[in-house]
């Protein structure tokens, strides 16, 4: 391809009268697609290059200075940061740092373009790394051309193109550029797909990098059609939660097997692009196994402490809060203490003042039970243990195990119950559920004690 018809090619990109970012390296990539935008493209607002000087050659310093002079020399806003290499996940670390540092600039500049030089061996090389990493068929979508970012979109409008297009290029229009040499290292994949297996396929067919976009393309648009006429219509049974995301499964297990595949997978997708948790196929071919086991309660460990919890009708995704241990306390009349951060138990005569109370808990929801003065103190609070019971009266006992089951309370609300025993060890309530016949139901003169626990909803 001549250097003619490439630049008529970029003149109809869709940049006019917007203000554009250009992120450039100095390799041939960037300098030839900086080349473009200033020799081709008259009806742009504004230009500014970004450069990001990663510090990890000696060269990079040289680079810096090229392209900041060259951004002079033309008249060209130009932003710079400095990255501090870390120890281990270099690569990561340095792309995070490099798109923040962009969306930094786009943000406080009022840039609505930023431009990346990918290029089409670029596509066929993340293709395979993702295809051979994760296993998705969504791995074959490649580099899309056009995304929301920023306060703008993220464009490569090089994507059409191949490598040697751009070396062409660079040495018809005479462009200075500089070679990376940690591109040549193969201690990182990327390098080794570049340098191994690329050549390999372009020698077996000159148009792999062709084909290879053309299936990313396939594939964005099916994806694309999939979710306008399935996820836009089923998306609504998945909600986002305080600690999680949930999803309802009386309208879920209504669909077909291929229906409910799909969406799970979406729907890990979506969760996956927040930066929270990632689940791989295993853990979602898992989690419909268990669906279909019609179980009504089961919990699935992800990573990273969070968890997939079936709760009767509803499937949570969340991260598990840590368990802390706590000892059976003692209340003597007149204790009050905090349970948990949200929970809070007192032991008074009656009747209760709750001005008294501490204010934090004086909105919170109330439980409060009635006891005459044969109450056995001191009592004890603690979690419920195995053949834990409680009388309902005096001929029927209950095991509170038997009696959750019978209810169908999730088991996160079962973990966070309370249980309180009198010096004897009946059991006499079991916050915030139930309470023993012990207790007294309606006001009476025999009232002497008032068990009072409340509880932040």
């Amino acid at each position: 391809m001549d250097v003619q018809r490439m630049q008529q090619e970029f003149q109809i990109r869709q940049f006019a009268n917007q203000d554009v970012l250009l992120a450039v390296s100095t390799g041939v990539d960037s300098m030839v697609l900086l080349d473009l935008l200033i020799s081709s493209v008259t009806d742009i607002q504004r230009i500014a290059v970004v450069h990001v000087n990663h510090g990890l050659r000696p060269e990079s310093e040289k680079e810096a200075c090229f392209i900041n002079a060259y951004c002079k020399e033309h008249q060209l806003d130009f932003f710079q940061a400095n990255w501090t290499p870390t120890s281990s996940n270099i690569e990561a670390n340095a792309r995070q740092f490099r798109y923040d540092f962009f969306k930094k600039i786009m943000n406080e500049q009022g840039y609505k373009v930023l431009l990346t030089a990918h290029h089409r061996d670029d596509q066929l090389e993340t293709m395979l790394m993702k295809a051979i990493r994760d296993g998705q068929l969504t791995a074959l979508k490649g580099i899309v051309a056009s995304q929301p970012f920023a306060n703008g979109q993220l464009v490569r409008p090089l994507l059409p193109y191949d490598k040697q297009t751009l070396y062409d290029y660079a040495k018809r229009r005479e462009l200075t550029y500089f070679e990376d040499e940690t591109n040549q290292d193969s201690l990182y994949f990327r390098n080794r797909m570049r340098q191994q297996v690329v050549p390999l396929l372009k020698k077996e067919h000159p148009q792999v990098t062709e084909h290879f976009q053309q299936i990313a393309k396939q594939v964005e648009d099916n994806e694309a059609l999939l979710e306008e006429v399935l996820w836009e219509q089923e998306k609504g049974m998945f909600k986002k939660t305080t600690t999680g995301w949930s999803l309802d499964l009386s309208l879920f297990q209504k669909r077909s097997p291929l229906v409910k595949k799909y969406l799970l997978e979406k729907a890990a997708q979506i969760v996956r692009s927040t930066g929270t948790v990632a689940l791989s196929q295993k853990q979602i071919n898992q989690t419909l196994t268990l669906l279909d086991e019609h179980k009504s309660q089961w919990l699935l460990n992800i990573a990273h402490g969070w968890v997939i919890r079936r709760a009767y009708q509803t499937l949570v995704l969340e991260k598990k809060p840590e368990q802390q241990e706590r000892q059976a306390v003692t209340l003597m009349e007149g204790t009050q203490l905090y349970l948990s951060d949200h929970q809070w138990i007192g032991l008074f005569q009656s009747p209760v003042d709750e001005s008294l109370l501490p204010p934090k808990v004086q909105t919170w929801s109330t439980m409060s039970v009635a006891f005459s003065d044969e109450l056995a103190l001191p009592l004890s609070v603690r979690k419920r243990q195995d053949g834990d019971r409680i009388a309902l009266t005096p001929e029927l006992t209950k095991r509170l195990s038997r009696w959750l089951i019978d209810q169908k309370i999730p088991q996160t609300q079962r973990e966070d119950a309370w249980f309180v025993l009198d010096s004897t060890k009946k059991g006499l309530v079991f916050f915030p559920f139930l309470h023993s016949y012990l207790s007294i139901a309606k006001e009476t003169d025999k009232i002497r004690y008032v068990l009072l626990y409340k509880c932040q909803k």
